[in-house]
């Protein structure tokens, strides 16, 4: 006859020790740093900027100094430039110097009112949009979207034909 209860009792035994010696988790405590500022890195608090008489959001314009020998390089976009307009991150430095207009929380068509109003010192000799993430919350369908974003990149073309 098999013993299947004496196997079954000395299992659970060996289990319930080896539980007893694995380490556990306790809470940390109260006064500890909270987990938010660790990973892949640390958000840095918003600088509030100007607002645009034209879009009526927060607008910053940022021209590197003249530089002859480097090419002129414009990034327009919206909240994702706000690093590199902040100058918490720095492009390196190469053959080019790069401009940054940056509003935050713009459509499409609210960085068009922005490129067409912009002064600048001088013309650019390369732009680069970068698409706004923000228009399919303004426009009602993804064909409004692109039509906007097409009529950004129409009017990109038309100020700087480079």
């Amino acid at each position: 006859m098999p013993r299947k209860g004496k196997r079954s009792q000395a299992q659970k035994l060996r289990w319930t020790k080896l539980d007893q010696d694995s380490p556990r988790a306790c809470p940390p405590p109260a006064d500890a740093p909270s987990r938010a500022n660790y990973g892949t890195g640390v958000r840095l608090p918003v600088n509030p900027w100007p607002v645009s008489p034209f879009s009526g959001k927060q607008h910053k314009l940022v021209i590197p100094a003249d530089a002859p020998d480097k090419k002129f390089v414009l990034v327009i976009g919206d909240s994702h430039l706000r690093g590199l307009v902040d100058g918490v991150h720095q492009m390196p430095p190469d053959r080019f110097s790069f401009g940054f207009m940056s509003t935050p929380g713009a459509c499409a068509a609210e960085l068009r009112t922005e490129v067409r109003n912009a002064v600048l010192p001088r013309d650019p000799d390369l732009v680069c949009v970068l698409a706004p993430g923000n228009n399919l919350e303004a426009s009602c369908t993804i064909e409004q979207s692109g039509r906007d974003f097409g009529l950004l990149l129409t009017s990109v073309r038309s100020r700087w034909p480079q």
